[in-house]
């Protein structure tokens, strides 16, 4: 996958401005995939304790975190943003999906890429930003919803942000 330079100097600088916490990012990662039930599409609950667990941890770096709720077949579905740098017109999103495909844990798919979201929300606290970056943890990514209109790595653009 190519990334535009500027996207890459952007994140480059961006992992640059400390060094990455690994006991933090090994105690979110057993947390997000070591769960009581599987966080695929048919364990909304285990869907809703890892988005309230990543809720939680962004609510330590930004005062701008908000749940994004949808309905897909009758059951509510929730993405979880954190803002930094909101007085920016100029916005950066930056997203990793929480939920996985069948019955497994997902480290690789896509726990790790949450877990990178979450340790990115610490590196950003301090910094003075010059564009808006919304980090977005979404679920619906995998099948039987994966490229249709309940993706739900389509809905931030499309549904507005309740606190």
């Amino acid at each position: 996958m190519r990334f535009p330079p500027l996207l890459f100097l952007c994140f480059n600088s961006i992992f640059c401005f400390g060094h990455a916490d690994t006991t933090s990012i090994k105690n979110h990662l057993e947390k997000i995939t070591k769960t009581g039930q599987y966080r695929n599409h048919q364990n909304i609950d285990q869907l809703n304790k890892v988005a309230n667990y990543i809720k939680q941890d962004f609510l330590n770096y930004s005062d701008s975190v908000s749940f994004q709720e949808y309905t897909v077949d009758g059951k509510i579905y929730k993405n979880v943003i954190c803002s930094f740098g909101t007085e920016n017109q100029q916005r950066i999103i930056v997203g990793a999906h929480y939920d996985v495909c069948g019955n497994q844990e997902g480290a690789d798919d896509n726990a790790s890429g949450v877990v990178a979201l979450l340790e990115l929300a610490r590196q950003l606290q301090t910094q003075k930003l010059s564009k808006r970056i919304d980090l977005v943890t979404y679920t619906l990514e995998e099948p039987p919803y994966f490229r249709t209109e309940y993706y739900g790595k389509l809905h931030p653009c499309k549904v507005s942000v309740r606190p």
